[in-house]
């Protein structure tokens, strides 16, 4: 069983229910006129005829191939996992490999954690770091392998977009003080 995720629809999980819709985990492999040809999750090939209208919501599967393997096995990477393909301290860099590092490769990249993110990542590279890693950055990559080891899986994998914002500025050292604004009414 599946925890709900996100849609905004007053029809969609009725249709669901009387099979006006067909919902199919998994990729498009193959559109042939009004044939769709499917490989699911679990590896089966499935194909639907008599298709009229399609949704595709693919999210994205990030293509590492050009990266080493020794890269890949550091980085822990998994390029069937759309939902934690790497395990990184902060979604941003692995403390092993500090020429590299990434913005935004994460389920559900909003603007301001991609903005805090390239900050903390311009930090790294602009600072005086140490080689090897350090127990914050320990916590961190156990973070990450907890959260793509989660199941069931959540639909985002930092829920509280607030509590993420707030814990990469906290690393940047850049979180408002508390009642910097004052009371507000509403």
């Amino acid at each position: 069983h599946l925890p709900p995720h996100v849609a905004i629809s007053d029809t969609y999980l009725d249709r669901v229910a009387n099979g006006k819709i067909d919902v199919v985990h998994g990729r498009l492999i193959e559109i042939n006129h009004d044939t769709l040809t499917i490989l699911a999750t679990n590896n089966e090939t499935i194909t639907r005829n008599g298709i009229d209208q399609l949704i595709s919501c693919t999210g994205y599967r990030p293509s590492l191939d050009f990266l080493s393997p020794e890269l890949q096995t550091t980085l822990n990477y998994d390029p069937m996992d759309t939902f934690q393909p790497l395990i990184l301290c902060h979604d941003i860099y692995h403390p092993d490999l500090p020429g590299l590092g990434f913005v935004g490769m994460y389920r559900g990249p909003y603007f301001g954690v991609l903005e805090l993110q390239a900050r903390l990542l311009a930090q790294r590279w602009s600072s005086e770091l140490g080689g090897g890693i350090s127990t914050s950055d320990n916590e961190a990559l156990k973070q990450s392998q907890h959260i793509r080891d989660a199941r069931p899986r959540p639909q985002f994998p930092h829920g509280d977009y607030i509590a993420h914002m707030d814990s990469l500025a906290s690393v940047l050292g850049c979180v408002p003080p508390k009642g910097r604004f004052g009371s507000q009414a509403g």
